[in-house]
C-alpha cells in the first residue's frame, strides 16, 4: 500500500482541530488548560477575528510545550494577520527549525500569503517554490 500524501495528513489534523472546536463550542465555555485546549480556543479566536486573544492561547500552549511545532505555526499565522511581520517571521523560523514540514507548509498556507511578500521572508526562505500537483 503506497504512502499517504503529507497534505492528507494536514488536511486530517486540520479536520481533527475543526471537530474539536466544534465539540468545544457546544460545551459550556472554561478557561483552556492543556496545549490542545489551548490550540482549540486559539483557532476560534482565530476565527472570529479576536487576534489578541488567539495569540495569547498560543503564547500559552508554546510557554507550556516551546517544542509543539504547530501552535508555534499558528503563531506565524495569528502574527501575520496583525501585521507584525517581524514577530511572525521569528515564530515561523521556530516552526521550521522544530519540523521542516513547516517550510512546505508555510509556502501553502493562504494565511501567510502577506508574510510570503515581504523581502524578509524572501531572505529566509530563498526562492522555494511549492510543488504542483500531477494529478
Amino acid at each position: 500500500m503506497a504512502a499517504e500524501p503529507r497534505h492528507h495528513a494536514e488536511v486530517r489534523e486540520r479536520a481533527r482541530v475543526y471537530l474539536l472546536v466544534c465539540d468545544r463550542q457546544l460545551a459550556s465555555p472554561a478557561e483552556p488548560r492543556s496545549t490542545e485546549e489551548q490550540l482549540y480556543a486559539a483557532t476560534l479566536a482565530y476565527n472570529r477575528g479576536a487576534l489578541e486573544d488567539a495569540e495569547r492561547f498560543l503564547r500559552e500552549a508554546t510557554g507550556a510545550d516551546p517544542k509543539h511545532d504547530f501552535a508555534t505555526f499558528m503563531l506565524a499565522i495569528v502574527r501575520t494577520a496583525r501585521g507584525d511581520f517581524a514577530d511572525a517571521l521569528a515564530a515561523l523560523k521556530r516552526a521550521v527549525a522544530l519540523n521542516e514540514e513547516n517550510r512546505l507548509r508555510a509556502l501553502r498556507e493562504p494565511d501567510l500569503a502577506p508574510l510570503r511578500q515581504t523581502d524578509a521572508f524572501k531572505a529566509a526562505f530563498g526562492a522555494l517554490r511549492t510543488r504542483t500537483s500531477t494529478r
